[in-house]
């Protein structure tokens, strides 16, 4: 056997004893020692390292299940979070949705209604000389207080009421020159039918009316100073205490922004179709009312907070669909 050879199996024979004296520490905890010195551990003892080897085992299982429960929780308390961002995410976007809609700010006006002089009951005129009273030959209207009006049923004729005072358009004022608030001017009125085949139109005088009966919208464009109408949708009715509203809203009057005032019509708080934009002189925006067969009792909206409108005018968002001149007819 050459040196080399000598060497490399007494190597090879002290790496065993090593890793024998290395797995002896792990298993007992005692290192074996050779030669005389050499000790032995009784049966009492390796069970003793047993059990202590045990013990620390559990404990360690039980730092392991803590250790995962944690990350249990921290996993939940993650998605927690994770929904509680998405939640904020679409508030926000609400949000800014809301910022983006413009709001109308309703005005305040007490108004009651008067005959018009178009529609006579007689020749006498005696209900245009007494609104409160009936009249002695034909059908017609009676207006028993400011805001209620009462169809009387004999040989009938159409009446027209007409408001007192007009939906004016905003006036331009040096105190708020950048003022970018609509202007919502509303009201409404609950139908009485009296008999059958009613007359409802409802709207401003000389402009623009809602017939009920003919389903259709009656618009007099003064430019091109003729009547044009939009036909609603076939399944178009009413009936006896709905609540047929109309307004006009119009833009912020210091800012030149090229918005037209527009008109709507609601029907037991929702909107009825689309807005109408008006051109031309809209000063005489009168509120009007034609009827036939029909009582009324009218919110001008005078107290809010005692009788509000059906239609909620807090959430009235200015309009940003409109009809097009392809909509409107000739007849």
């Amino acid at each position: 056997m050459t040196s080399s050879s000598f060497f490399t199996s007494s190597n090879s024979n002290l790496n065993r004893e090593v890793s024998f004296i290395n797995l002896s520490d792990i298993i007992i905890g005692e290192k074996v020692e050779t030669g005389s010195n050499k000790s032995q551990m009784t049966d009492e003892e390796i069970k003793q390292k047993f059990a202590e080897l045990a013990l620390k085992l559990k404990q360690s299982d039980k730092r392991n299940d803590e250790l995962a429960l944690r990350l249990s929780q921290s996993d939940r308390r993650n998605e927690e979070l994770a929904l509680k961002l998405l939640e904020s995410d679409k508030k926000y976007e609400e949000l800014v949705k809301k910022l983006k809609e413009v709001k109308a700010c309703f005005l305040k006006l007490s108004n009651k209604w008067t005959v018009c002089i178009k529609k006579k009951c007689c020749a006498n005129q005696c209900v245009y000389n007494n609104p409160n009273t009936i009249c002695n030959i034909y059908g017609f209207i009676q207006i028993t207080s400011d805001t209620n009006v009462k169809y009387n049923c004999k040989p009938n004729h159409e009446a027209i009421i007409i408001a007192e005072k007009n939906f004016k358009k905003p006036v331009t004022s040096k105190l708020c020159l950048n003022c970018a608030i609509y202007t919502l001017c509303y009201y409404e009125i609950k139908l009485k039918i009296e008999r059958s085949k009613p007359v409802v139109e409802i709207g401003f005088i000389n402009n623009i009316y809602l017939c009920l009966n003919g389903g259709y919208i009656s618009y007099f464009d003064t430019i091109l100073n003729k009547d044009k109408f939009i036909n609603l949708s076939s399944s178009f009715s009413f009936n006896n205490e709905d609540i047929i509203g109309c307004g006009v809203v119009y833009p912020p009057p210091n800012i030149n922004n090229n918005k037209l005032p527009y008109i709507f019509f609601t029907k037991n708080g929702e909107l009825i179709g689309k807005a109408i934009e008006v051109n031309g002189n809209i000063q005489d925006l009168f509120p009007s009312v034609i009827l036939k067969y029909c009582s009324i009792e009218t919110n001008f909206g005078d107290n809010l907070n005692s009788k509000p409108f059906k239609y909620d005018i807090t959430n009235h968002i200015v309009a940003k669909e409109f009809y097009e001149d392809e909509d409107f007819t000739d007849e």
